[in-house]
């Protein structure tokens, strides 16, 4: 009864409102300008408009002409203004020259030096008659003029409201991590995410190229590179569904698509994508995985030797054979290496001798094995050299993540024994990790790796004698080892904040099958999902209200603060490579956006400039207002298709 009567007085007074007897209460907006206000180190008004009209230009305070980085930043803001039909769609001429020559409605940049005080990255907007947009370098001074389309973005206008405003991210480093080993991904996609990236607010690039179920990056083609040492890997490169999914069938929905499988970035792919990085000024960081993770790598080793058991490489002007590396060269089935899973037809074998008491199933290579050792290292060397000379490249994720130690038995013990550096397998561990650091130390890299294997006490890995070397940065996801992050800037390492609760985006999911062979699934990498709390991955609401990039987690989930973190990471992880296309990574899982890296990424990134801005501004009006307003960035035609962006034009003395 009580619900007949609600629904009488709704009637009548939607009557009464559409005749206007009675009005409408409007929802509450924040306009996109002035919520934006609310996210800079400081903000004041005035009482100036700035427009922008034909007449106005890009004006450089500079005697001298631009050249290098200043040059291709100042074109690349040109060609987006041009894009966004700011103020006409004719492009504004790039000019140089004094103060006097200055005119109103002129975009005038400053890099003179007066603006030292804001550091690296760190902006000044001076919006009166003319926007003024002054850094202490190339970075900032992208990040400032970005800013500013932003606000006409906001504005919908070729005119904003006067304003001088200072910002300086609050975060050094801005990482966004890309599982792109796991999954294919297009050269254009990636190129694309750098974009946004930049246009977001980050500044690093973590690309992870080889994992469990994927060796996806041929730098190895004699047009663009050469190994330092002439060696050629390409045949390691491609992709195949990791073992633990063919528990979902042949042709499971969850692993890679059959025609992706093959696929990986070419060399010419790696420098287009290296090439657009440097123009957005992102920084490129290699990543692969070793010791474990190396199942795609290790099999594929094994086939090949197979068919070439004369094969040879060279590590430190030695020549190594690759023949009698595992047992006799035999290829293990998946049945045979593991007897109790549901499928038979995965080839698998560990890249290792039999060493005694050793699991020939393990699924990492083999730290204690001499010719494994050379392998991974060439191959690092090689991923360093190319890298550097084409992205300028200078640190190097090792991995490190996820050792089973156990499954080495004895074997790795007795290798640190019989060298003399320790007594225990987690020894030999720690003696391959800092080798591969020093390797990468010596092709001019900064290491980093995961943290979850390093300081820990286990009884069943035995108390080492070997320690970390403390010039490996720790990229710190995960604490359930009960290591804090404190540990290790205690010891020297950098760490970064890469807290999985908050800054994983994942494709994996609940599975379940049907009597009749379908399957349904439970999307746990989603947080609005009560029903997937494995893997809990919090989406941009809790990142934006919730997260800190100076707070990580011990192993009960208890925030420990970490003052002096270097930077923070965003993480997109692929175990499940089919679970998604990389049109709904970047749009949405379906219409109600579920599932959308963009929205995390934006929450993140913001953050990481300002921790303080969930109290400055709501989520609300943050997504609502500004996400909304300020959307892909400039010249965006959807996410695997190339962005158009106008020509340039080149700088003129100002008249």
């Amino acid at each position: 009864m009580k619900a007949f009567f609600a629904k009488i007085i709704a009637f009548f007074l939607s009557i009464l409102t559409a005749l206007g007897i009675i009005s409408a209460k409007k929802p509450e907006t924040v306009d996109p300008c002035t919520a934006m206000s609310s996210l800079w180190d400081s903000y004041s008004r005035n009482d100036e408009t700035f427009t922008l009209t034909g007449e106005s230009r890009i004006f450089l305070l500079s005697e001298e002409a631009p050249t290098g980085e200043l040059l291709c930043t100042l074109q690349l803001a040109q060609r987006q203004f041009t894009s966004d039909n700011i103020p006409t769609g004719e492009a504004l001429p790039i000019v140089y020259g004094s103060t006097d020559q200055i005119r109103d409605g002129d975009i005038v940049l400053d890099l003179s030096g007066s603006a030292a005080e804001l550091g690296g990255e760190g902006f000044e907007l001076n919006i009166d008659k003319t926007a003024a947009v002054k850094a202490a370098d190339e970075d900032g001074l992208l990040y400032g003029l970005n800013t500013l389309q932003k606000y006409f973005r906001a504005a919908k206008s070729n005119s904003i409201s006067g304003f001088t405003a200072v910002n300086v991210p609050d975060t050094a480093e801005r990482t966004v991590m890309l599982d792109c080993a796991r999954k294919y991904f297009t050269p254009q996609w990636i190129c694309n995410l750098i974009k946004e990236m930049s246009w977001i607010g980050y500044n690093t690039l973590e690309l992870h190229i080889t994992e469990d179920s994927g060796f996806r990056a041929d730098i190895w083609d004699s047009r663009y590179f050469t190994s330092p040492e002439g060696n050629d890997y390409s045949w390691l490169c491609g992709g195949e569904p990791a073992y633990w999914l063919y528990a979902y069938g042949e042709n499971s929905p969850f692993a890679e698509k059959a025609e992706n499988r093959s696929k990986y970035l070419t060399a010419s792919d790696l420098i287009e994508i290296c090439k657009t990085a440097k123009e957005y000024h992102i920084e490129i960081i290699p990543s692969i995985d070793t010791p474990a993770h190396s199942e795609f790598m290790n099999t594929r080793y094994c086939n090949y030797i197979a068919e070439h058991p004369d094969y040879t490489f060279t590590y430190n002007a030695q020549v190594y054979s690759m023949n009698g590396v595992t047992t006799e060269g035999k290829l293990l089935s998946y049945k045979e290496a593991f007897p109790d899973a549901p499928r038979a037809n995965f080839s698998k074998i560990n890249f290792s001798d039999e060493l005694p008491g050793k699991n020939p199933a393990a699924d990492g290579l083999d730290a204690a094995n001499p010719v494994a050792r050379a392998f991974m290292f060439s191959v690092i060397r090689d991923y360093a050299a190319f890298f550097s000379r084409y992205a300028g490249s200078t640190k190097f994720n090792i991995g490190t993540d996820e050792v089973n130690f156990v499954k080495y038995g004895t074997g790795w013990a007795e290798y640190a024994v019989s060298n003399g550096f320790g007594s225990t397998q987690y020894d030999t561990f720690l003696q391959y990790i800092n080798s591969a650091a020093a390797v990468v130390k010596s092709c001019g890299y900064t290491p980093r790796a995961f943290n979850d294997t390093l300081y820990c006490q286990r009884s069943d890995w035995g108390t080492p004698t070997v320690t970390p070397d403390p010039d490996i940065e720790i990229v710190y996801w995960s604490g359930y080892n009960g290591i804090p992050a404190t540990v290790f800037t205690e010891k020297g390492h950098k760490v970064y904040n890469a807290i999985s609760q908050y800054n994983y985006y994942v494709l994996r999911c609940n599975v379940k099958q049907k009597a009749n062979g379908t399957y349904t699934e439970v999307p746990n990498s989603d947080y609005t999902d009560p029903d997937a709390p494995y893997m809990y991955y919090r989406g941009a609401r809790e990142i934006y209200d919730e997260w800190n990039p100076s707070r990580m987690y011990n192993q009960s989930d208890d925030p420990v603060t970490v003052p002096d973190f270097a930077g923070g990471y965003y993480l997109i992880w692929c175990d499940y490579p089919g679970y998604k296309t990389e049109e709904q990574i970047w749009y949405g899982a379906d219409e109600s956006g579920s599932h959308n890296v963009r929205q995390r990424m934006w929450a993140n990134c913001t953050k990481m400039w300002n921790i303080g801005a969930n109290e400055a501004l709501s989520f609300d009006d943050f997504d609502t207002n500004l996400i909304a307003a300020w959307g892909d960035f400039p010249g965006f035609t959807d996410c695997s298709s190339a962005a158009s962006l106008p020509l340039s034009s080149d700088p003129v003395r100002a008249q």
